[in-house]
């Protein structure tokens, strides 16, 4: 069960463990290109071995995200991959960090069926592990093309090692989701045409963020998506 916590006074996070929040577009399908993004931090140190251990963002055709049982479409994508993760930093700023440059997927799934697009590249994505003084911004930009066809565009923003000890607050948040191009403080980690041959309806309304660990949870304080075209 996904709970509402309050890190901060005034401030109330939803906290997931092996959970998926999902958001439904007040434009529908209308959309050509979007930004989707999140605020977010995991609470406390932990070991990570190896599975899609940081958040999972995608969008999805009506309210199943890729936790989901039969899914009619959604495409995600998970920054951290499929790496292990190390508690890293000194107080207040601790964070998780892979460690490594490492090749991404970015995944569609259709029913239970999963098909993948390789050759993103992202250099060292990193997730606070203190919610209390540090949050990290996470973005994917999505570019339909045309519907019927079996690829759309994806770019991928996160906050790297030399960038993760700098809290993102609510307002750089809001900045960054009003602000075409890298927003400040992040890396464009990957970018490329991506798969969605699977379904090519493209009929997507919905945003998702999914994580898979009960342990430590992970806290969203800020969730959003922006319509550019």
């Amino acid at each position: 069960m996904a709970l509402i916590v309050e890190q901060y006074v005034g401030d109330r996070g939803i906290q997931l463990g092996r959970e998926q929040l999902l958001r439904k577009f007040s434009f529908g399908t209308n959309w050509q290109r979007i930004r989707c993004g999140i605020r977010c931090a995991a609470s406390g140190l932990y070991t990570f071995n190896s599975g899609f251990n940081g958040p999972i963002m995608g969008i999805s055709t009506g309210s199943q995200g890729e936790l989901s049982v039969g899914v009619t479409d959604c495409i995600f994508y998970s920054f951290m991959g499929g790496n292990a993760m190390t508690f890293s930093g000194v107080t207040p700023n601790f964070y998780y960090d892979i460690g490594a440059t490492f090749t991404n997927v970015c995944y569609q799934r259709v029913g239970s069926s999963n098909s993948n697009s390789a050759g993103f590249t992202t250099s060292r994505a990193c997730l606070s592990a203190n919610p209390y003084a540090l949050r990290t911004f996470f973005a994917v930009d999505i570019t339909k093309g045309a519907v019927g066809a079996g690829t759309y565009t994806l770019n991928v923003y996160c906050q790297i090692n030399t960038q993760i000890t700098t809290d993102y607050t609510h307002a750089a948040f809001i900045t960054a989701m009003t602000t075409d191009g890298t927003p400040t403080n992040t890396t464009n980690v990957g970018n490329g045409s991506a798969y969605c041959g699977l379904r090519t309806v493209k009929d997507w309304n919905n945003m998702f963020v999914g994580y898979r660990n009960f342990s430590p949870a992970l806290t969203i304080f800020d969730m959003a998506v922006t319509r550019y075209s």
